[in-house]
């Protein structure tokens, strides 16, 4: 199951052009992450947010037995995420989807599968660092010809789960 996390700005502070900012983090995070210092600022800023953790990321409970989650699966949480937030920040404003990093990529794997043009279900898409639509195979190719440390870094950090007890690997 998912997390949600959210914020509306102080009364008087929300502003009818302001749209609802959907924040969507990277792999080993969750929504805690934009919680910290994103959600505030943008709420004085007189934004709704909200943030959604993956399910099966940052000890997010991702299924009974389930030791893998699906980007399609991930695709599928998204949709059913998108279709609440009205209801759970009171607005019918289009939303501006902000992806990081495995956050963007699964927005763009969504995108790609829905029948409505994403100009008429948002009010923009904000990728950030974002994996590329084709993985990370290329360009984990092009640091192992860099930099043999910095490929042991990404490896342990991230394939190895490492940088999850060791900030330094990030």
């Amino acid at each position: 199951r998912s997390e949600v996390m959210y914020s509306l700005p102080q009364r008087g502070k929300r502003s009818r052009s302001k749209p609802p900012l959907v924040f969507l983090h990277g792999s080993f995070h969750a929504s805690w992450c934009w919680a910290e210092h994103f959600f505030p600022h943008f709420t004085d800023l007189g934004h709704p947010v909200i943030g959604l953790s993956w399910r099966g990321t940052n000890g997010t409970y991702a299924g009974e037995g389930v030791k893998k989650v699906k980007a399609s699966e991930h695709c599928q949480d998204l949709d059913a995420f998108l279709q609440q937030v009205p209801s759970i920040l009171g607005t019918t404003d289009k939303p501006v989807l902000i992806g990081h990093s495995f956050g963007g990529i699964v927005m763009m794997k969504f995108l790609e599968g829905c029948a409505t043009r994403p100009a008429e279900m948002f009010g923009g898409i904000v990728l950030m660092c974002s994996v590329p639509p084709s993985g990370n195979g290329k360009m984990t190719m092009r640091f192992l010809q860099r930099s043999l440390v910095q490929s042991w870094k990404i490896t342990a950090g991230f394939a190895m789960k490492r940088c999850i007890q060791d900030k330094d690997l990030c």
